[in-house]
């Protein structure tokens, strides 16, 4: 076992999230979910255990947590998000948040 990567589904409101370097485009939530959901299982397949952590509809960018927070034992360490304070940085406090109370079971 490799440890433990945390993993939230794509939100329904995925195609409202920041778009800063591209064009804005159609997005197919359901493909999104597939793939996430497959993603989580190559992981998963490569030893890494897999913590869900819970859905976050409220938060379009909400699936990309792995790229905000860093856990470490029982350290959690939150990276600053492109859109300071905006709905990413609130979801990942929130993440970490939970992250130490599923740690600590």
């Amino acid at each position: 076992m490799n440890g433990t990567v945390l993993v939230r589904a794509p939100s329904s409101r995925l195609a409202e999230g920041i778009v800063t370097h591209i064009s804005r485009t159609p997005v197919d939530v359901a493909l999104a979910r597939a793939q996430h959901a497959a993603y989580a299982d190559a992981v998963a397949a490569c030893g890494w255990m897999i913590a869900q952590a819970p859905a976050a509809e409220d938060c379009p960018d909400s699936v990309f947590i792995e790229d905000t927070v860093v856990v470490c034992e029982d350290l959690a360490v939150l990276a600053r998000p492109g859109a300071a304070g905006g709905p990413t940085a609130r979801a990942s406090a929130s993440c970490a948040h939970w992250w130490r109370r599923w740690a600590a079971q």
